[in-house]
């Protein structure tokens, strides 16, 4: 029996058919996972590049080494891989790639994996704006709760 491609176009249709609720679990796990993470992020910026006609040399290898330490590089928080209780919400704490300047498209030297959080804020503005909102929420909260402690 030959195996041909209308053959095994059918076999896979029905196998899929078959094994919906299994294959839509495994998918989940596995777009959760730290290795599936790191896959969309690399095969959707691939993508970008690819429709931007900008520079992209990013590998697997550079990326699980950008996630090893499971810390956002600019701000140190905890990467978070679990889904958001709706669809289309996306976990602000989850890792995402940032282009330091996106002119200069994906690159090893020019992007970083930071939390989804910081990188909607660099969307808009630079670093340096980010940052300085940052310090100043920071301290102005804690003089709110210095004050507080000591009244």
């Amino acid at each position: 029996m030959a195996w041909t491609k209308e053959k095994q176009a059918t076999y896979y249709r029905k196998w899929h058919a078959e094994h919906k609720e299994e294959r839509v679990a495994y998918m989940k796990e596995y777009n959760f996972s730290p290795r599936g993470r790191a896959m969309n992020m690399l095969n959707g910026a691939s993508k970008r590049a690819r429709n931007k006609k900008i520079p992209f040399d990013l590998t697997e290898a550079w990326m699980t080494e950008q996630l090893r330490d499971g810390v956002c590089c600019r701000t140190g928080i905890e990467f978070d891989y679990e889904p958001m209780p709706k669809r289309n919400q996306r976990n602000p704490w989850a890792p995402s790639l940032d282009q330091i300047d996106p002119s200069k498209g994906y690159t090893k030297a020019n992007t970083q994996v930071v939390i989804a959080m910081y990188n909607y804020a660099k969307m808009t503005f630079t670093d340096d704006e980010v940052l300085k909102m940052a310090q100043s929420l920071a301290s102005t909260h804690l003089v709110k709760r210095f004050t507080q402690q000591h009244n």
